[in-house]
């Protein structure tokens, strides 16, 4: 299992711990604890996919920033070459 802690701008003044592990199972976890937020997504969906499920997971639990920006910038963690 791989694994990424990442301390992240989310709203106004405020960073937050953001978490990704990939799974044996080729899926990865996003998880923000204090938006108390997780998503599981696939390794092999398209950015473009996995940009769009991030934001509207994020929407969907309310998220009072930018969600698209945070999916994007979420969907670009899980490209880093430490979890190939």
């Amino acid at each position: 299992m791989k694994y990424l802690q990442e301390k992240m701008h989310l709203l106004g003044e405020r960073h937050s711990n953001v978490y990704i592990i990939k799974t044996p199972e080729e899926k990865y976890i996003v998880s923000i604890p204090d938006l108390h937020w997780s998503a599981q997504i696939g390794c092999l969906e398209e950015f473009q996919q996995k940009v769009e499920y991030l934001n509207d997971s994020l929407s969907f639990h309310l998220y009072e920033g930018n969600s698209y920006e945070l999916a994007y910038r979420l969907s670009k963690l899980t490209e880093l070459n430490i979890f190939r």
